[in-house]
């Protein structure tokens, strides 16, 4: 009996493993067939850019080809950075390369600043992504092999990147990358990593402990994923959240560099502003003066000619934060793309989750950024080549 009793427990939950596997793999088929895999070539179907219609009219006379953005692939994943594709470059092959966070991921589309300024211009970029000084040696890394003698360097971050914490918002789905010059990422010593490990290294003490006195194992589950990581570092698990769940909206790209986010209905959109930059005690805290020192020191720290970033704001108070930034701790060491002065004076343009671009508005930025660029050419340091 107590035989027969085990066998029948043992079908019985070997079926209900397999109906669960059965039911996984129907919800990945279908999520897969909706959203695709987020890698081109990987199980994402192409489809017409449903905004392409309005990037021909954006782009009307400016000579553009667009025929790149024709088809596109929705994406259920952010941007990674071990499967960016400038790391397929030669090295030297790029006049400018726009370093950035999710406002740059999610919007600037580097072949629409390249042909607006006549530069070989990409664009390494990942959310959540920040500058500390773990990752400016990334970011260096990355420079001093790709970027070509005299290239130029764009330092495009948001506002609210500058003011966390210096251990906060760098991405835990980050490889550590084969590649030599790439180690600095192994080395990074932030409170959420550490954090993780110490959690890690418990639970295989608790593992064999178990294993050992009565041959059991800890079932795997998500222990430090849905229930530690909330409360020891709650910002990074609300950014990773965010980025999972798709919180900026659905999002679509027809190739690795960057992403489109898109809104049928936007909610947000942004604005011109002049207002000035004010004295740092003003706008900013002084736990906020200390990490945007911090920050600014390790960016400075890149090689070539740097320009900072004032991305769009829908707001004055915003923009005055973002220029003080600049003006404090940036303006000795680099030049000013400021957006918002460049933003149309009686337009407005879609964005998303603050200060992220959305819809055609990543068009209508490359554009000025490219503009830009072509119009500074020959008043910054450094001349970058123009060969295609």
């Amino acid at each position: 009996m107590i035989q027969a009793v085990s066998e029948t427990s043992l079908a019985s939950r070997t079926i209900r493993v397999l109906a669960v596997a059965a039911l996984a793999g129907l919800l990945a088929a279908l999520t897969l067939n909706r959203f695709g895999s987020g890698v081109e070539g990987q199980g994402a179907r192409a489809q017409l850019n449903p905004l392409f219609s309005e990037y021909e009219r954006v782009a009307s006379g400016q000579g553009l080809d667009l025929e790149f953005a024709r088809s596109v692939r929705w994406q259920s994943r952010a941007p990674e950075v071990d499967r960016h594709p400038i790391f397929a470059s030669e090295p030297g092959s790029w006049d400018v390369i726009i370093f950035g966070d999710s406002t740059v991921a999610y919007g600037v589309i580097p072949q629409v600043v390249s042909q607006a300024s006549g530069l070989r211009v990409a664009t390494f970029a990942v959310p959540a992504m920040g500058i500390t000084p773990g990752n400016a040696e990334i970011y260096t890394a990355v420079a001093q092999r790709y970027l070509a003698a005299g290239g130029r360097v764009l330092l495009m971050f948001s506002v609210w990147t500058q003011m966390k914490a210096v251990n906060e918002g760098v991405s835990g789905r980050l490889a550590v990358l084969d590649d030599s010059f790439f180690r600095a990422l192994g080395r990074e010593a932030e409170g959420r990593r550490l954090a993780y490990r110490a959690y890690a290294e418990r639970r295989k003490g608790w593992d064999r402990a178990l294993q050992s006195g009565l041959g059991l194992r800890l079932p795997s589950l998500p222990l430090y994923e849905r229930w530690i990581e909330p409360q020891v570092n709650p910002e990074w698990h609300a950014a990773k959240r965010e980025l999972r769940e798709g919180a900026l909206g659905e999002r679509f790209a027809w190739d690795g560099w960057t992403a489109t986010l898109y809104s049928a209905e936007p909610e947000e959109y942004s604005r011109y502003s002049n207002a000035p930059a004010a004295a740092p005690r003003a706008v900013l805290d002084e736990a906020v003066r200390e990490r945007a020192a911090t920050r600014a020191r390790a960016a400075l720290s890149l090689p070539g000619e740097k320009i900072y970033v004032i991305p769009w704001y829908a707001n004055d108070e915003v923009y005055v934060a973002a220029r003080t930034v600049y003006q404090a701790y940036y303006s000795e060491g680099a030049s000013l793309l400021d957006l918002g002065l460049l933003h149309e004076r009686d337009a407005r343009h879609p964005s998303a989750g603050r200060a992220h671009f959305a819809n055609e508005s990543g068009l209508v930025a490359s554009l000025l950024i490219g503009h830009w660029l072509k119009a500074q050419a020959g008043n910054l340091p450094g001349s970058p080549s123009t060969e295609r």
